[in-house]
């Protein structure tokens, strides 16, 4: 098992663990990721910006699952299929101000990615694929050679697999150094507490022999009681201190548990009604899309100066707190509240876990939010797996142009609904 995960790895899923430290402590784009997902981290970046705040994490592979595993097809269409990956690792994440540490968190997760790609059903040379430089459709091995609108030419990195969304979750299970760093303390704790009584009624003795005859055979007696004392605490001190490591660390588990699987059974329960209600209305109901593509709309969201210039926001003012937020994290849970039809649309009340990183000042915390959302989709027209907000293709004209910075398209004038192509939002709040 390697040390560190590399960004120069053919394994896209290593290659964005390795890279997004530098993604948004320096506002770099990350080949491996979206346009919507680079979007995202470079709005991050800005903010840590305008708060004088630098951010850095380091995430190395540990544990069992490091080589990690897919769970599955989540969703897709007539061009792409996405699925999500998982590895264990550690991350250590820090903010320093003005040279300054202010707060670190240094724990074991587990890392879920969600990776779209071409369907693997086709040859993805032949797929059709607008071109990034100027929104023309092609094929893939067009553009490879050269764009025949623009002629720019592009390299097979820059087309999909693409990482578009990630998240940690804490990975709570047992782990036996985190019990032998506290079998350090508790130990020698332990074995002093089984030999004091020894010591205190050896002293007693003493004493006693001083105010008596018999000393030498006091003295031989007192020998014998730190013998035995010594011998109980050798034998007892050791296990009685790494029980009690153990069940500090269980505290810790069951503590963090109990909060897992209050969050587990939400998402259980949501997974089902979004299911069960979608598949009555339409044939597109991956939960795990639907929750992916909340939190990505979020992050932007929260992240942007100016939220109500992206076009997938229909929504009122957000709360003056979230320009405080130095960092989205997501738990990966949603939790559907209510569900309903209005005209051609359904629109989903939800609530979404995160843990939230605030500063004020110079202090930096991390809060659990609970943030309810309105999210609204076109169930008369499919989603479109390879849409970006950053590159909308315009429906009416094909032309391309960025969606979060304006509503209506350059080209033609037109003003294009993003809940006609995939999920918008209509509000975020507490």
């Amino acid at each position: 098992m390697a040390d560190q995960w590399s960004n120069e790895s053919n394994d896209i899923f290593e290659r964005f663990a390795a890279g997004i430290d530098d993604a948004v402590s320096k506002g770099e784009s990350l080949d491996c990721a979206d346009r919507d997902l680079n979007y995202a981290i470079k709005l991050q970046h800005e903010r840590l910006e305008h708060h004088g705040v630098t951010m850095k994490m380091n995430i190395t592979p540990r544990g069992l699952w490091t080589e990690g595993f897919k769970l599955g097809r989540c969703q897709g269409d007539d061009h792409f299929e996405f699925y999500k990956e998982t590895r264990t690792c550690k991350k250590d994440e820090s903010y320093y101000k003005n040279g300054r540490r202010l707060y670190r968190n240094v724990d074991n997760y587990k890392l879920y990615q969600t990776v779209t790609d071409f369907a693997t059903e086709v040859n993805p040379a032949e797929r059709q694929y607008k071109c990034p430089s100027c929104g023309a459709i092609s094929t893939v091995s067009q553009l490879v050679a050269g764009c025949p609108y623009c002629g720019t030419k592009f390299k097979t990195s820059e087309f999909y697999p693409k990482i578009s969304n990630f998240y940690f979750n804490l990975d709570i299970g047992y782990k036996s150094g985190r019990t032998a760093k506290l079998c350090k303390w508790t130990i020698p704790i332990s074995t002093a507490a089984v030999f004091t009584p020894f010591l205190g009624f050896a002293l007693i003795i003493y004493l006693r022999s001083l105010q008596n005859t018999g000393v030498v055979h006091r003295a031989t007696g007192i020998g014998g009681i730190l013998l035995a004392g010594l011998f109980v605490a050798l034998i007892f001190g050791p296990t009685f201190g790494y029980c009690i490591a153990y069940w500090i660390d269980k505290l810790k588990y069951e503590t963090n548990d109990a909060r897992s699987n209050k969050m587990s059974t939400v998402y259980k329960g949501s997974r089902t009604i979004f299911k069960d209600y979608m598949e009555k209305i339409s044939q597109e109901y991956s939960y795990e899309y639907f929750a992916d593509k909340t939190v990505a709309l979020i992050k932007m969201l929260i992240y942007s100066d100016k939220p109500e210039e992206l076009t997938f926001y229909n929504g009122q003012a957000l709360d003056p707190s979230f320009k405080n937020i130095l960092n989205v994290s997501s738990l990966g849970e949603v939790g559907v509240t209510r569900m309903e039809v209005i005209g051609d649309y359904v629109v989903v009340n939800a609530n979404v876990h995160l843990d939230n990183t605030y500063i004020n000042g110079d202090r930096v915390r991390v809060v659990n939010d609970v943030l309810k959302v309105v999210m609204r989709k076109n169930i008369t027209k499919p989603v479109n797996l390879g849409f970006n907000i950053t590159s909308l293709h315009c429906p009416n004209c094909a032309g391309s142009y960025d969606a979060t910075r304006t509503k209506i398209c350059p080209h033609c004038g037109s003003a294009n609904r993003i809940e006609d192509v995939d999920w918008a939002l209509d509000y975020l709040g507490r």
